[in-house]
């Protein structure tokens, strides 16, 4: 019964932040000073961010690992944590270091600048275990992975630590350890959900994720097009196109003379 109040005030505020919205975007129009209107979205903001964490308590289980329930203190200055705008801040930058030592990562690298980029990734991997933790403290592991926000966060993770086990280990996975880097680039997908936050952006994404059936269904009915149109051309030219060994004869009737020259697939 708790649950489903503290629902119902979540709900109520989201409606709220939505009719703020309207009225910033009229006032905006009409030219009128937005200070209060930016005031009032903050107030709203926080207090729904309040009443979730709320309402995640609430949602639980009665204990974490059969030992902490959720009032107890270690959950509690987790929450408090991880909910404070400076961890979040420290975090994403952490990710746009991220982003940058991924974009550094190369072949060929000369041996003192691996070391530095893998010494980068080192911490930083370190850093998102603790975010990981400090999560699943303050809202178990069941609520966590219920998002798939977070789901995707913690396979980012643990790949990541994986990858970081290995290496420090000095082990090999072969073909498996690009796989695990691959997971490593995902983790570029969380700066955009920032830009969610800029109202032009927001609608970009939000047009791009109402768009993704219509987009899937465009690009299978493409990838199938040109999938048969290749199978009929090769079908219809295979043994009637040539190339000559010399790569500045273009014609088959020139493809001859002094150089040694041959028809390739005459």
């Amino acid at each position: 019964a708790a649950a489903a109040q503290v629902e119902t005030a979540a709900a109520v505020l989201r409606d709220q932040i939505e009719k703020v919205k309207e009225e910033t975007r009229q006032a905006h129009r009409e030219g009128r000073d937005l200070v209060w209107y930016a005031q009032e979205l903050r107030r709203l903001r926080l207090r729904l961010q309040s009443t979730e964490r709320h309402l995640e308590v609430l949602e639980a289980p009665d204990s974490l690992m059969g030992w902490l329930h959720p009032l107890h203190p270690l959950r509690v200055a987790a929450r408090k944590t991880v909910s404070h705008p400076m961890f979040s801040g420290f975090i994403f930058l952490c990710i746009c270091v991220t982003c940058v030592s991924l974009g550094l990562d190369r072949p060929g690298m000369p041996p003192d600048q691996k070391y530095a980029v893998q010494a980068v990734n080192s911490v930083l991997n370190y850093i998102f275990i603790s975010e990981l933790l400090l999560n699943i403290i303050s809202m178990s592991f069941e609520v966590y992975i219920r998002d798939r926000n977070r789901f995707v966060d913690f396979i980012i993770v643990v790949t990541s630590f994986i990858d970081e086990v290995m290496l420090r280990s000095g082990l090999t996975l072969g073909s498996a350890a690009a796989v695990l880097k691959v997971f490593r680039i995902l983790r570029l997908i969380r700066p955009l959900r920032s830009f969610k936050s800029i109202r032009g952006l927001a609608i970009c994404f939000d047009a791009l994720s109402r768009a993704g059936d219509g987009l899937a269904a465009t690009f299978t009915m493409a990838v199938s097009s040109w999938a048969v149109l290749s199978l009929v051309a090769m079908q219809i030219l295979m043994g009637n196109m040539g190339s000559c060994s010399d790569p500045f004869v273009l014609a088959r009737s020139a493809c001859r003379g002094r150089l040694p020259r041959a028809l390739a697939n005459p």
